[in-house]
C-alpha cells in the first residue's frame, strides 16, 4: 500500500533525509544523532526513492592522495648510546663536582644555577 509523502510526518522525514545526506555520516551515526532507528531511516529513504523523490544516500568521498591510507617506508634508528664519561665542575674553593656525563641539560643548569649562590 502506497505511502501519502504529502503528509507532515513525510515531510518530516525528507528534511531528515535531507540532512542525512548533507551530513556524510553513515546511517548508524546519523539515527544515533537524530534519534531514530537505522531501519526506519532506510525504510523511509526507500519509501521516497520508491516514489522517485528520494534523497540519495550520502555519498562517501573517494579517495584521494591526500586521504588514502599509504604505506610509507620508515627507517629505524638504534637510539644514541649514552654519553661515557663524567662532567668535571671546579668550584673557586677548589671543591671538584663529578656528574654522568648523561646529566640532562636542564638537570646541569639547576646544578649551576644552585652553585652561583653559594
Amino acid at each position: 500500500m502506497p505511502v501519502n509523502l504529502k503528509t507532515p510526518l513525510a515531510e518530516t522525514w525528507k528534511r531528515r533525509l535531507d540532512r542525512w545526506q548533507q551530513s556524510g555520516l553513515s546511517a548508524a551515526m546519523f539515527a544515533k544523532q537524530e534519534k531514530v532507528s537505522e531501519p526506519r531511516l532506510y525504510t523511509w529513504r526507500k519509501r521516497f526513492a520508491d516514489a522517485s523523490l528520494a534523497p540519495k544516500a550520502p555519498a562517501l568521498a573517494a579517495p584521494t592522495k591526500a586521504t588514502a591510507p599509504a604505506f610509507v617506508p620508515v627507517k629505524v634508528k638504534p637510539a644514541p648510546a649514552p654519553p661515557s664519561g663524567s662532567i668535571e665542575l671546579t668550584l673557586k674553593s677548589g671543591v671538584t663536582l663529578r656528574l654522568p656525563a648523561a646529566v640532562s641539560a636542564t638537570r646541569l643548569a639547576e646544578i649551576v644555577r644552585a652553585l652561583a649562590t653559594c
